[in-house]
């Protein structure tokens, strides 16, 4: 009887000693694949918010900094265009009514309004078009990459105000159909900028701070 146990004691031994190992070895393995899967999702995380901010980048620097700025500068251009035309003793109710009604027949005023819209209105209105033609994938923001309605207005402004300005290098008036086709500059053009704008600011603050 004695030398069973001793029999028994002498496998237990190396059986408890190769159980102990492969407990040993199997923390050291779930360990490692714990750290791996955090470290793993770390730099997934730190991936997509880079790829975030390098996005947010772009909207700014590529789109809605630029954009900003000739809203700005339409609105300064607009402001001195119509001032000129009404101290030349022209009307001045707004750039749609003033491009679709003033005539030859008003040369201090023409020529004035001529001046300013050939050497700049029209400039920086094509600028604002080839921005948000070329940057339209970076449009996206609010959870859609569709577009603010105001975006839309402007392009059909810009259009219906280019069609007033050729029609009338061939006539002296421009005629009553076009003028019933005429889209006012949208109201809503600048706050929509204005609002993504700072968002986009706020987004970029916080995945550069965080």
């Amino acid at each position: 009887m004695g030398c069973v146990k001793v029999m028994l004691n002498s496998i237990n031994q190396p059986l408890a000693t190769m159980v102990a190992g492969a407990l040993a070895a199997l923390v050291v393995i779930i360990g490692w694949y714990v750290t791996h899967q955090s470290n793993k999702r770390r730099e997934d995380l730190g991936r997509r918010r880079e790829a975030q901010r390098r996005f947010v980048e772009r909207q700014l620097e590529e789109l809605y900094g630029p954009l900003h700025g000739l809203i700005v500068q339409c609105e300064i251009l607009s402001h001195l265009a119509l001032n000129t035309v009404r101290d030349a003793g022209g009307a001045s109710d707004g750039l749609t009514n003033v491009s679709s009604t003033i005539t030859r027949d008003e040369v201090v005023p023409y020529r004035r309004w001529r001046f300013y819209v050939d050497q700049f209105i029209l400039p920086t209105y094509r600028e604002i078009v080839t921005l948000l033609r070329q940057h339209i994938h970076l449009v996206h923001m609010m959870g859609t990459s569709q577009p603010p309605d105001s975006f839309n207005t402007f392009l059909k402004h810009a259009a219906s105000f280019e069609l007033f300005e050729r029609l009338r290098t061939d006539q002296d008036n421009v005629p009553g159909r076009a003028r019933e086709v005429a889209t006012a500059w949208p109201a809503a053009f600048k706050p929509d900028v204005e609002r993504h704008l700072q968002a986009l600011r706020n987004e970029y603050h916080r995945l550069t701070t965080d």
